[in-house]
C-alpha cells in the first residue's frame, strides 16, 4: 500500500544514511529523523526528500514510483544567493562533515528499502518510524484540505494518516496526501 510504502522510504533512508556515514547517529550528533510524511532531517534541517506515487496501467496492476533525492556532496556555495534561508533549512552529508561515496549511499538505502518491502511488518514498521519521528509529541500548525489545524501530534496510523490532538480535545487524522506541515 502506499501509505507503507512512503513510511519504509523514510526508514530506509535514514537507516541507509547512518550505515553510509557511520558515525552519523553517535552519541553527541543529531540522529537521522523522520519528518511526516516525505522528510528525512539532521537535526532540524532537511537532508532528503521523498515522493511515492500510485497508479494503476490496468485493472490487475498497482504501480509505486518512488522518488528519493538526498543531499549527499552538497556545499553551502552550491545554493541559490538569493534565498538567505535556505541554509538554515536543509543540509548534505557533506555539510555535516561526511564524505561519502553517493553509490554507497544509494546501495545503503536500496538494501534497507528491499528489506522492508520484501516482508512488509505493518507494526514493526510504524514502530521503527515512531522512534525517528520528530513530530511525535509536538505541537504543530498543518494545512488540511484548505483548514489549519493546530495541535499535538500523538500517533501515526498509516492509512489515515498523522494523528493530531488539538486544543478543545478534539483527535483529526490528517493523511499525507492532502496535508502539508507549516510549524512545528
Amino acid at each position: 500500500p502506499l501509505d507503507l510504502a512512503v513510511l519504509a522510504a523514510a526508514v530506509a533512508v535514514a537507516q541507509g544514511v547512518e550505515a553510509a556515514a557511520p558515525g552519523i547517529a553517535s552519541p553527541g550528533l543529531t540522529t537521522v529523523s523522520i519528518k511526516w510524511p516525505n522528510d528525512v532531517l539532521i537535526g532540524r534541517r532537511k537532508l532528503a526528500g521523498i515522493l511515492v506515487e500510485a497508479f494503476a496501467p490496468d485493472a490487475s496492476t498497482r504501480v509505486l514510483i518512488v522518488g528519493v533525492g538526498i543531499n549527499v556532496s552538497l556545499q553551502p556555495a552550491h545554493l541559490p544567493p538569493d534565498d538567505a534561508e535556505l541554509p538554515q533549512r536543509i543540509t548534505s552529508l557533506a555539510m555535516q562533515g561526511f564524505e561519502v561515496n553517493r553509490l554507497r549511499v544509494i546501495v545503503e538505502v536500496m538494501r534497507r528499502f528491499d528489506a522492508l518491502l520484501a516482508s512488509p511488518d505493518a507494526p514493526a514498521l510504524v514502530a521503527a518510524w515512531r522512534k525517528r519521528s520528530i513530530l511525535l509529541g509536538r505541537t504543530i500548525t498543518a494545512r488540511c484540505d484548505d483548514q489549519r489545524i493546530q495541535g499535538e501530534v500523538v500517533d501515526l496510523e498509516p492509512r489515515q494518516g498523522l494523528i493530531v490532538r488539538d486544543s478543545e480535545g478534539i483527535t483529526r487524522y490528517l493523511p499525507a496526501a492532502t496535508t502539508s506541515i507549516e510549524a512545528w
